[in-house]
């Protein structure tokens, strides 16, 4: 299978998932969002051999997704948890060692997108301090 044809599936599953939380069908909008996640782990996992994929936007969508999702089921500490391993992941593969050039790019770019997401949310939320400051720690290292 080429690998347009998995950001195809992913793409897919995204949609669906989509539609189901439009509708309000939370559970399977969530087995969808959780299928498009493991596509977009598996995806980035590709990337980093160094085939030109933008699956750090693909990972942070899911997780995204997910997080979503999860807040209007009232799962907020959950939500928050999909949001980390978002940022953290994308602030990972944006080191010299994440991978190759384009993955690292492409990391870098979902950086402020994750990061922003993650901080609305958890100013709902009783994070301490020190975590956004740990999250800010790691944007910044990966900017550099």
């Amino acid at each position: 299978m080429s690998e347009p044809a998995n950001e195809l599936k992913w793409k897919e599953l995204i949609t669906l998932g989509n539609e189901a939380f439009s509708i309000g069908n939370h559970t399977e909008a969530d087995r969808f969002f959780v299928l498009s996640l493991r596509e977009a782990t598996r995806l980035f996992d590709i990337a980093k051999s160094g085939i030109r994929i933008d699956a750090p936007f693909l990972l942070v969508t899911s997780h995204h997704n997910i997080s979503d999702n999860l807040l209007r089921l009232g799962q907020l500490d959950e939500a928050l948890l999909h949001l980390e391993a978002a940022f953290e992941t994308v602030c990972e593969g944006s080191t010299p060692e994440g991978g190759p050039r384009q993955l690292r790019e492409y990391s870098r770019c979902q950086i402020p997108i994750a990061l922003e997401k993650l901080l609305q949310l958890v100013t709902a939320s009783d994070k301490k301090t020190s975590d956004i400051d740990r999250w800010l720690g790691m944007a910044a290292r990966s900017a550099a």
